[in-house]
């Protein structure tokens, strides 16, 4: 079976985690799984998935991914795959009109990463929306949440189905450090920078906390340079370092005190996952995709609240035993999702599509 999986690009964030997790286990002797990136830029994960021997097809050199001469240069593809399967919002629509563009009945596969962008915006979109989901045989929503509300947009679709996020347990695997006697303290939020994250929030509860916490933002996105500015108006452009996409992400996790993942809403928050497979206690917006996800284990606080996430970061800081006892809830609660089992339920839905 000939299987192409599309993504809009592979700089650092769930979805992509998902796909460089997925596809080097997919491959067999009888699965040819390749990628397509809509934007082709050389990131560290691109380099990655390359050295682990898989086959990338750079469809463009600009971020633009919605550009409809993307339809044009994705049709030659349509014709020599099985399955062609999507990832992000920029794929979900081009992929749909090259098939129709090339005349061709090739299966179409999703993957929907995040609740609600679906049923947002005018009715002449929501139309728009449903005809792309129509358009593919099977709809993999992250999270029951997420398939939920793909049901309600799309309640006569008989192919929606949940595989629950995993990630390698063991490539982020690391000891639950102890806090006792520390005076400085290193935060981590990994998410790409655009409006779906909530990094001004963290940015605003890092005014409130003292000069001993320092945080490390690992992602990029178009509001970078926004929130960089606030930082700065904030005065704490010297305790907040912008990395930018990184291929080393468990190294960072390890090296780091608290995990926080502020945001408006998640399919899954698969940061998160992996933040608490390493150890970290993790401070969460409670919102959908990470009241489930987080709540019971690690700490939610309320969204867009700063006071609130700057209290729950100083509660874990400031008390050893519930540092530890929160990092082993963490630490527990991660080893739910494993990518072993997420593989095997892809692998499953191929294999029955393929016999369709």
């Amino acid at each position: 079976m000939k299987i192409l999986h599309v993504i809009s690009c592979l700089r650092t964030g769930g979805a992509e985690s998902i796909v460089s997790a997925l596809l080097p286990r997919l491959i067999d002797a009888d699965h040819q799984v390749e990628l397509l990136v809509i934007d082709g830029e050389r990131t560290p994960l691109y380099q990655q998935l390359e050295q682990q021997g898989i086959t990338i097809h750079g469809l463009s050199d600009n971020r633009h991914v919605l550009r409809l001469s993307n339809v044009f240069k994705l049709v030659p593809y349509i014709r020599r795959y099985d399955i062609i399967h999507t990832h992000n919002v920029g794929p979900q629509f081009l992929v749909p009109l090259a098939r129709l563009c090339a005349f061709s009945r090739t299966t179409l596969v999703t993957t929907e990463h995040s609740n609600g962008n679906y049923e947002r915006g005018s009715k002449l979109m929501r139309l728009a929306n449903r005809w792309v989901y129509n358009s593919y045989r099977a709809i993999i929503g992250v999270s029951p949440t997420t398939s939920a509300n793909l049901q309600k947009l799309l309640p006569q679709h008989k192919g929606i189905i949940t595989i629950v996020n995993g990630i390698d347990l063991a490539r982020f695997d690391a000891p639950i450090k102890s806090i006792e006697g520390k005076t400085q303290f290193r935060l981590i939020m990994v998410a790409r920078m655009t409006s779906h994250k909530d990094h001004a929030t963290l940015l605003r509860a890092m005014a409130l906390l003292p000069a001993c916490y320092h945080l490390q933002l690992a992602g990029s996105g178009w509001m970078q340079p926004q929130l960089e500015q606030l930082a700065a108006q904030l005065g704490v452009s010297d305790r907040v370092d912008f990395l930018s996409d990184r291929d080393d992400v468990p190294q960072l996790l390890a090296a780091s005190d608290v995990n926080i993942l502020s945001s408006h809403g998640e399919g899954l928050g698969l940061t998160c996952i992996e933040a608490m497979a390493a150890g970290l206690p993790t401070v969460a917006s409670d919102v959908v995709g990470l009241h489930d996800l987080v709540g019971g284990a690690g700490l939610l606080f309320t969204h867009g609240k700063e006071q609130e996430l700057a209290d729950a970061i100083t509660s874990l800081c400031t008390n050893p035993t519930y540092y530890t006892q929160v990092a082993q809830q963490c630490k527990q609660r991660a080893q739910n999702y494993d990518v072993n089992t997420m593989t095997e339920q892809y692998r499953q839905l191929y294999d029955d599509l393929f016999k369709k």
